[in-house]
This record gives C-alpha cells, structure tokens and sequence, in this order.
C-alpha cells in the first residue's frame, strides 16, 4: 500500500497476482522435487483441493480466505519454490538476498513469515555443517555465524522498515501490533477453539513425526539429496504453520495450513513408486523393497484427496454434499 490506493479494484488485482504467484510456486516445487508427474500432478490438485474445495464449494464468497490464500501462503510457498533453485546451485548472493527476502516476511505476517525464516535459517545452518569438511569446533563456529549473519540481517530489515513507515507517515511504527492478534488469542483466549483427540489433526501431525525421524536419519548418516533436504525443510515449515491450527482449531483452518504434509506425502509416494521396476509394472508383479511398506500408505491418501478433488469439480453440491458427509 506504499505504491496503490487501497481501492477495491487495486486490492482485488493485488490479491490476484499475489495468488497466481503462490499458485506458480508450488507448482514449481512439486514438479521439481518429485520426479514421478503422475504423482506430481496428483499432488498439485490435493493441494488445491484442500486450499480452495475441502471447506465450501468454489467459487462461493468464502471459497477464499484472503487473510490466509495469499497472505500466509506468500512466503512459504516463495521459500519453497526458493530451495528448488538454491540447493541446486548454491551461491553467496542467493544466500544472503534469501536471508534479506525473507526477513520482511516476518513482518508482512508473523504467523507464517516467523516459521519461514526460523526454517531458512536452520535449514542453511545444516547445509553449512553437511558440507563443510572442517573439524567439527570450525563447523560449529561456522553456524555461530551463520546464525549471528541472520538475526543481525533480520534486526536491519525491520529497522529499514520503521525507518521508511515513519517517513511516510511521520510516525514511529509500534511493533506490538504485528503479536496483536498472538496475543488476543493466546493471553486472553479470544476465538480460541480446543483441540478434539479424536480428528483429521492426528494425520499431519504423524507426517511430520516421519518426515523427522527420516530427516534425521539423513543427517547421521550424511544422505543429502534434493529430496531428502525436502523432507527436512517441509516438516521444519509443516510443524511452523501448523501453530496456525493450534491457536483457532477448527478444521478448515487445517486445511488452509495442511499443504506442506501433503508435498511430504508425495516424496513419500514417489519414494515407494521408485521400488518398482518398469517391467513390474507391465507384470504388475511388484518387487517390493525395504522400504515400500512405509511409503504406500501416502500414495493411498494422496490418491484419496486427489478423487476428492475430481469429484468436487465435477458433481453437484448435494451430491458433493452427501460424499463429504460420509467420508471426510
């Protein structure tokens, strides 16, 4: 709002851009990161599914929630599309416009920019020790400045950013109020809803349970790939988003925040789907390896979510109606 009148009709364009480069992201990312299409393409439509179809029926007006499709969604979706491109060629520039990037988005929104920075950071710290070929002390002194570069970078960029608020509205910003809505719900209890044992809750939260026990498999025993960084940025930025659920723990505030399970699931298919032989599918006699048990239950509920998109797109709404009573 620096640059456009806060009209409806610039707003609305702004929105829109802003949701087409989400979109673009994630798409982006899980085309790059999961190399079987079927199952990447299946993937892409169980995103849009829950983002835009598991809660109401598009294009209804609350079909998009604007405060979370783009605004929470802007930065995460960036900063996965933004290790696609870096942790195949790494450069000093790319480190340190990442560090710069991404510390405004603390301040755009904290409930998603805070997880996405804390994620960068850490997830840079590990390739510096992943890579490093120095003792260990030398490693660890190489995070410590890893660590002192980001925060100095960060404390910078909200001090640039009061510096040009207070030139444009003659005022000192009051930070307070970006933990205003933090602090209504978890002071004061304000919108708070509880947590039900029983719910569809329980799903993300064992996703991310396995994406950490691999992760740090893949750390002790050094087995760093595309994928298996992936697995550690999204459980690291899964488990961010997912405080989103745990302030207002309605169901659809799990869909909106769910996406980052879902693009692990499909590492884990394309996991299982790479136990096969070309000629075990022609046979349709599979080989199974070690592994394959583990990795067919997500293609199962990938596969799940992706005839739940289909069916949403193209059945009525009493029918969609009855389908979702029943199974979901």
């Amino acid at each position: 709002l620096f640059f456009f009148a806060p009209t409806i009709k610039n707003l609305s364009t702004l929105f829109a851009a802003l949701l087409l480069i989400c979109e673009l992201s994630l798409i982006f990312c899980i085309f790059s990161v999961v190399k079987n299409k079927a199952v990447a393409l299946m993937t892409f439509f169980a995103v849009i599914y829950l983002q835009y179809f598991a809660n109401s029926w598009w294009p209804e007006p609350s079909a998009v929630a604007f405060q979370y499709e783009p605004i929470r969604l802007l930065f995460p979706s960036l900063l996965l599309s933004f290790f696609c491109i870096f942790l195949k060629n790494p450069t000093t520039k790319k480190y340190y416009a990442a560090l710069i990037f991404f510390a405004f988005g603390t301040m755009w929104n904290v409930d998603t920019g805070v997880p996405t920075f804390i994620t960068l950071v850490v997830v840079l710290a590990y390739r510096k020790y992943q890579e490093s070929e120095k003792t260990f002390a030398k490693k660890v002194l190489n995070i410590a400045n890893h660590l002192a570069q980001s925060f100095l970078i960060l404390a910078l960029v909200w001090s640039i950013l009061g510096i040009l608020i207070k030139i444009k509205t003659s005022h000192w910003p009051d930070f307070n109020y970006l933990f205003y809505g933090q602090r209504a719900a978890f002071e004061f209890g304000y919108a708070m809803m509880p947590i039900n044992r029983n719910e569809i809750w329980l799903i993300p939260v064992a996703i991310y349970l396995i994406g950490c026990v691999i992760a740090i498999d893949n750390f002790l025993n050094k087995k760093s790939t595309l994928q298996n960084d992936f697995i550690l940025i999204l459980t690291l930025l899964g488990v961010g988003l997912f405080t989103y659920f745990l302030g207002r723990s309605h169901i659809s505030n799990m869909f909106h925040c769910g996406y980052a399970a879902l693009i692990l699931l499909a590492i884990f298919s394309d996991k299982f789907c790479a136990t096969f032989d070309k000629k075990d599918f022609i046979l349709i006699v599979p080989k199974f390896k070690s592994n394959a048990v583990l990795f067919s239950l997500p293609l199962m509920i990938l596969s799940y979510t992706f005839a739940a998109c289909v069916l949403n797109l193209s059945i009525n709404k009493s029918l969609h109606k009855n389908f979702a009573d029943k199974f979901l």
